[in-house]
């Protein structure tokens, strides 16, 4: 399939696959009241980052560069989300747990200032969303992963290999 299409075509599908769950992600906090937890801003911030840097790749010429930060940012949000599975399935500790304030000026703030448990399960369609936060992730590596490899997109200059 790779060897069907321009690079530029990969970079376009990884910023629409990126766009579309960022934009469920904010209907779904909206509609839904779904409060995202700590975990689920982070992969939020990765997944931003993956859809510019994939945005710029269409029109910048260093698609390798651009290709293996996508494969770089989306290696470290599979192991968050990986993370964020386990916690809500009781096999790590939860880090954005409230630890027992000591003073009343701490007891305020967790009053007022409170972050939604990374234990709690949301699901969509029965599958949690830090599963689907997974498989984008494996998509996008796999994506950029098949792009860079492909025959096409492989080009010879001096006896080294480019993009």
């Amino acid at each position: 399939m790779a060897d069907k299409y321009n690079i530029n075509y990969f970079f376009a599908v990884i910023c629409a696959i990126l766009s579309l769950a960022l934009i469920a992600s904010f209907v779904a906090e909206w509609t839904e009241k779904i409060q995202p937890c700590t975990i689920c801003n982070l992969q939020r911030v990765g997944y931003s980052l993956m859809a510019l840097v994939s945005f710029a790749a269409i029109f910048f010429k260093a698609k390798r560069t651009f290709g293996l930060m996508i494969i770089f940012f989306s290696v470290l949000s599979m192991a968050l989300a990986c993370y964020h599975i386990g916690i809500q399935l009781g096999v790590f500790t939860n880090f954005c747990s409230v630890v027992a304030p000591t003073q009343i000026h701490d007891f305020k703030n967790m009053l007022f200032h409170s972050q939604p448990s990374c234990s709690s399960i949301h699901k969509i369609l029965g599958v949690p969303i830090s599963g689907l936060n997974l498989l984008a992730s494996l998509a996008c590596f796999a994506i950029m992963v098949c792009a860079i490899r492909s025959p096409q997109n492989i080009k010879y200059q001096g006896g080294k290999r480019c993009i």
